[in-house]
């Protein structure tokens, strides 16, 4: 029994090591600024970084509620990378990572089906500030 506590608890540490490092961890790979202009189906894909997103986001003087609406719609549409391709699961994250959440990593395995492209999103995680 003795040894099972140990056990219990070297894993428990080392998950927690696993979720301390996510919290500095960013979700944009920073290769999808050069490498989108080289495949075909991404051209322009994504034209804004998200720090210039952040100052884009913010309300012009007088600007009316319907162009601040569609300005907005598309800053954060040219700031999105518009991908979902089997080839780009691990590169961009859209299998949940390991250091993000563990379980839904391991459940990507079990339920591919429904779990190996999972929709996770996190504003704050896809910039490169953390």
């Amino acid at each position: 029994m003795h040894t099972g506590k140990k056990i219990i608890f070297f894993l428990g540490f080392f998950l927690l090591g696993i979720n301390t490092y996510g919290l500095f961890r960013s979700m944009r790979n920073p290769d999808i600024y050069s490498e989108e202009k080289t495949l075909r189906n991404r051209i322009g894909d994504v034209t804004i970084e998200y720090p210039q997103i952040k100052q884009l986001l913010k309300r012009k003087e007088q600007e009316s509620n319907k162009d601040f609406a569609v300005r907005i719609n598309k800053v954060v549409n040219d700031g999105f990378a518009h991908y979902w391709k089997a080839e780009g699961i691990d590169k961009y994250y859209l299998r949940v990572p390991l250091w993000e959440n563990y379980l839904l990593y391991l459940a990507s395995y079990i339920d591919p089906k429904k779990y190996k492209q999972y929709e996770f999103s996190n504003y704050k995680k896809t910039s490169k500030e953390v």
